[in-house]
């Protein structure tokens, strides 16, 4: 399964981690899903999604969290991510 997701934010969240908040624009996205095809050190994996649907969020505005040990630290994503249009699979 693959979605889309458009990210306006990129932040850190004490207690919480990595945010990107944005909206979802085609499709479903889950907790353990990727954010494929970056080119980072490492993978940023959905730890957590803040928003009232559940584990699984259809299209609208939410805030992904990214799993622990993600690549990249907020100063280092925000650029790279921050107005684009992304694939999660």
């Amino acid at each position: 399964m693959r979605a889309k997701f458009h990210i306006d934010h990129v932040f850190s969240l004490e207690g919480r981690g990595t945010v990107l908040q944005g909206t979802i624009v085609e499709g479903e996205i889950s907790v353990g899903m990727r954010l494929a095809g970056l080119g980072l050190s490492g993978p940023l994996v959905i730890g957590d999604i803040g928003a009232i649907h559940g584990r699984t969020v259809p299209l609208g505005s939410v805030g992904l969290v990214l799993r622990e040990g993600a690549a990249g630290t907020p100063e280092e994503l925000r650029p790279l991510f921050e107005g684009k249009t992304v694939e999660v699979e």
